[in-house]
């Protein structure tokens, strides 16, 4: 079984290195119903009372391992969700020094699932996992600067952890760093960082920077590309950008004026 989830754990990298990403993605609970879906193929009934008896049964010292436990339990992969058994994985694996267990467990303290609601031990394991130079932890640290959570609001440290894990690759970082950009109207800058994780199908910057060319915000005013974008991140589920693409078609402006679809788009948003 440890090798089992060792490989399962390094086969989906977006499980493995971005499960905070994924969450706090607002198209998760579409994602986490896909997994479980995949999870109920994987462990059928009897196959899934043998694998929670294992658990039970067996030593594991790998925190990766430790880590996609908790992902499995955090989302009811192949098991029943619990909170209290992925902040409890999460943990094993977090005091183990390992950087994404420590930003998982600090987020589950930020949310107040499976453990009392405290942005002050969030900030202290999401700073564990910053040291190590760890990317989606850099991202919530910018976060809860911007947003004023467990440490004083600060605009420009938002930016500064933002942008540490934006040069990283860190998609969710790329798109907020984009937002802040865009409220300080500097578009250039937000329309490069939307850019960057919109390629990495990251839903809301597709989102965002199709509100860039359908208002021609210091680009050309482009409704075809404004309705694609739109698109990209309606199928993922993200209910602005299905609102969005239902305007479009009532609309009529970059696709064929159908009151049809703009109904179908609104109803999916709603």
């Amino acid at each position: 079984i440890g090798k089992f989830l060792f490989f399962y754990a390094m086969w989906d990298s977006e499980i493995h290195e971005n499960i905070g990403s994924a969450r706090k993605s607002r198209n998760f609970k579409m994602r986490r119903q896909s997994l479980q879906e995949s999870g109920d193929i994987l462990f059928d009934g009897p196959r899934r009372l043998e694998f929670s008896a294992l658990l039970n049964n067996i030593e594991i010292s790998s925190p990766i391992i430790k880590n996609f436990l908790g992902w499995m339990y955090d989302v009811g992969l192949g098991i029943e969700q619990s909170n209290e058994e992925a902040v409890a994985w999460y943990r094993k694996a977090a005091k183990q020094g390992y950087a994404p267990a420590q930003c998982n467990l600090g987020e589950m303290y930020g949310e107040g699932r499976g453990v009392e609601q405290s942005y002050e031990d969030e900030l202290i394991w999401q700073q564990m996992a910053v040291e190590q130079g760890y990317a989606q932890a850099q991202c919530d640290l910018g976060e809860m600067y911007e947003k004023g959570q467990g440490v004083k609001q600060c605009n420009k440290q938002a930016k500064f952890w933002y942008k540490k894990a934006a040069k990283q690759g860190n998609a969710d970082a790329q798109n907020k760093l984009g937002v802040l950009y865009a409220v300080q109207n500097n578009y250039e800058k937000a329309e490069f960082w939307f850019k960057k994780a919109a390629k990495q199908g990251n839903a809301n910057a597709q989102c965002n920077l199709g509100r860039m060319y359908e208002k021609g915000l210091k680009v050309k005013q482009n409704y075809e590309k404004a309705v694609s974008l739109y698109k990209k991140a309606a199928d993922q589920g993200l209910a602005e950008a299905q609102y969005n693409l239902g305007k479009m078609y009532e609309i009529g402006q970059g696709v064929k004026q159908s009151d049809a679809a703009a109904v179908i788009w609104y109803q999916k948003a709603a």
